[in-house]
């Protein structure tokens, strides 16, 4: 969906005749805006090159307008070659333009966005694309040109919140959403990009109501200027699919889901992570309704598409993740331990001391502990504790993902008050994150753990009516993607309470 930013009204850029060139490339670029539109990318991707061929020979005025394109297309699918073709385009845009255009401002900043999401390194995006930012605002002439501001501003906002700079990203987020509303009628497709943005922060903000109305919004944009096919929506209807689900409206979900897999299913060549995160969407959903038979098939095929993802992505332990769990729910202890190594040994190929392969130590514990073999649990559950006490600082409340899991272990293994203090250190740790019902649930476990230290029979019906509070919220949360780090942990850690809560009260 950050590609929209990449998209221009290519009808507003034409340039009348110019000659057969000229004319040429305009042809080639329609046929790539309608392949575009029915999921043909790779089919639209060679027209584009060979638009870029010609206007690079024959049609100079045409070359900046061509290579954007092509880094729309770009940009889900080989965002390393689109790093390339971005230089090119400010290098084109200098030359045709010079540096005090907005169209090479648009460029620089295209270019600080994906520079920083390619590398990872959200800090530098944050120091860079703030530039380009401020330069699209001085140089915009036109209401076109401000939408592209006010969604810059936007996508922006999103990597601060990634930062922790949730108030930065309120302000950022609000202005660029009434700037948008000022204009009226939208100009392009780039608005539903800046209304999806704000639906996702959102969500994460607590603010359900209004997340649905800005998801709702860039549904309607995108089929508006792209079709009903737009590869853009499986994103959107999973965003909305998801907030109904949070809202007790399981019913309108459904199909949602199922109109967003198959629209990602027909683009081709499928962009993968848009795939991935649908399979997980529609899995999550039939396990959140005790359907892991459905659910299985979908993170199976989840886990052999993003096996073909590059490997600095995270999505294939993610749907390991997602299988092993469906397989834990089918009873298959066996073939849950089978995935959750194979997403131990992913992680580690990648990163061995991030915080994701801390999260899978984790869920490795519980999967032991689900086959009943505590010490393999113990073992798990350490790993993922060491871990996060040495590559997060102190008082991070994620450290309270390995915290829960070392008391419920604790607690399998008869050692009570062990259990009780570390139930209360992560009661402690999640209370910073200022999460929905995070203090009461941290109460409600405090307590019990209090009952346990004092060698009392715990009550865990508060901890208990707690975690049914989240409940619709976690399903609905089961598969984000990487970048909603924030909402992934907080995932994780409910989980852990929330295991911990149902597993005594059922005792």
């Amino acid at each position: 969906m950050l590609a929209a930013i990449v998209s221009v009204a290519l009808a507003l850029q034409a340039v009348p005749d110019r000659g057969p060139a000229a004319r040429e490339v305009d042809s080639l670029l329609e046929q790539s805006q309608a392949l575009g539109r029915v999921g043909k990318l790779a089919e639209a991707t060679e027209v584009t090159r060979r638009a870029v061929t010609i206007a690079e020979a024959r049609s100079r005025p045409d070359l900046y307008r061509s290579l954007d394109r092509l880094n729309d297309l770009l940009s889900a699918s080989d965002p390393d070659t689109m790093l390339l073709v971005t230089d090119r385009m400010i290098a084109a845009a200098r030359q045709l333009y010079g540096d005090e255009d907005f169209r090479t401002a648009r460029a620089v900043t295209i270019r600080a966005l994906f520079a920083g999401m390619v590398s990872g390194d959200n800090a530098r995006l944050l120091r860079e694309m703030p530039v380009g930012l401020a330069d699209m605002t001085r140089l915009a002439r036109s209401p076109e040109q401000a939408e592209e501001v006010a969604t810059a501003a936007a996508i922006l906002a999103k990597r601060l919140v990634v930062a922790g700079r949730d108030a930065e990203a309120r302000t950022a987020m609000s202005g660029a959403i009434a700037a948008i509303e000022r204009m009226g009628e939208p100009r392009s497709a780039n608005a539903a990009t800046a209304y999806q943005a704000s639906a996702d922060l959102l969500t994460g903000w607590g603010d359900y109501r209004l997340a649905e109305e800005h998801g709702l919004r860039a549904l309607a944009i995108y089929e508006r200027f792209d079709g009903p096919t737009s590869m853009e929506l499986p994103v959107v209807l999973g965003s909305i699919a998801r907030l109904k689900v949070m809202t007790g409206r399981p019913a309108e979900a459904e199909p949602l889901l199922v109109r967003a897999l198959a629209i990602a299913d027909a683009v081709k060549p499928p962009r993968q992570a848009d795939l991935v995160r649908t399979l997980e969407d529609l899995g999550a959903f039939y396990a959140a309704r005790g359907q892991p038979t459905l659910a299985e098939p979908l993170f199976r095929r989840a886990v052999t598409t993003s096996a073909q993802m590059p490997a600095g992505s995270d999505l294939a332990e993610n749907a390991l993740l997602s299988l092993a769990s469906s397989y834990l729910q089918l009873g298959r202890v066996d073939d849950a331990r089978t995935a959750n190594a194979a997403a131990i040994a992913r992680a580690e190929s990648r990163d061995a001391r991030s915080h994701k392969a801390g999260m899978i130590y984790l869920q490795a514990a519980q999967i032991a502990l689900a086959a009943g073999d505590t010490a393999e649990a113990a073992r798990h559950a350490a790993r993922g504790r060491t871990l996060f006490e040495t590559i997060l600082p102190a008082g991070d409340p994620r450290r309270g993902d390995a915290l829960a899991m070392a008391a419920e272990v604790a607690m399998r293994q008869g050692d009570r008050a062990a259990a009780a203090a570390l139930w209360n250190a992560a009661a402690t740790a999640m209370v910073p994150r200022g999460y929905p019902n995070a203090s009461r649930e941290a109460a409600a476990i405090r307590a019990s753990a209090a009952a346990l230290d004092a060698g009392r029979p715990p009550d865990w019906r508060p901890a208990r009516t707690a975690g049914d509070a989240m409940t619709r919220r976690l399903a609905s949360m089961a598969s984000l993607p990487a970048s909603r780090t924030a909402e992934r942990d907080e995932v994780s850690l409910y989980n852990r309470l929330i295991d911990v809560a149902w597993t005594q009260a059922a005792r």
